[in-house]
């Protein structure tokens, strides 16, 4: 296996689920978070975690007074997307460059929910991630064309 094709295989290998891994960091910082807030009782605002969940736990600690059902709606909905997120991540390390392209699209989404806000730390700490993402799914690009190249 020291034929260079294998070699340059398993290092994009590693670096393809590296990328991978940084959404399950994604969704596991979102999920400390949106812990933080809706089991402290406390205003917790973290650059770490994702505007989506921010939203949800902010509109659930608002309207948990006047609404006895949103604290379990908005974990139901923080929940979905931290899985949505490691449903992603796990595509991603099967090699599946769409979904790669789709948690792109949806992180930056979320970045942009913290520039509206005027969340600056928030958003640089989005942007370095992405450039992270971007780096590791240049290599996932890598190796979708190497396999295309392999079965020609």
């Amino acid at each position: 296996m020291l034929d260079g094709k294998y070699v340059f295989s398993d290092i994009l290998e590693k670096r393809v689920k590296r990328g991978g891994k940084i959404f399950i960091l994604i969704a596991i910082l979102g999920a400390v978070n949106s812990f933080i807030v809706n089991y402290t009782h406390g205003y917790a605002n973290l650059f770490i975690g994702l505007g989506f969940l921010q939203i949800s736990d902010g509109l659930s600690q608002y309207f948990k007074y006047y609404y006895k059902g949103v604290l379990p709606l908005s974990i139901t909905f923080n929940v979905l997307f931290i899985f949505l997120f490691l449903l992603i991540a796990n595509r991603v390390m099967k090699h599946s460059f769409r979904f790669f392209i789709f948690g792109i699209i949806l992180y930056f989404v979320d970045s942009v929910i913290f520039l509206a806000y005027l969340e600056g730390k928030s958003f640089l700490f989005h942007l370095f991630i992405m450039s992270f993402l971007l780096y590791y799914g240049f290599w996932l690009f890598q190796l979708k064309r190497k396999e295309k190249e392999i079965t020609k």
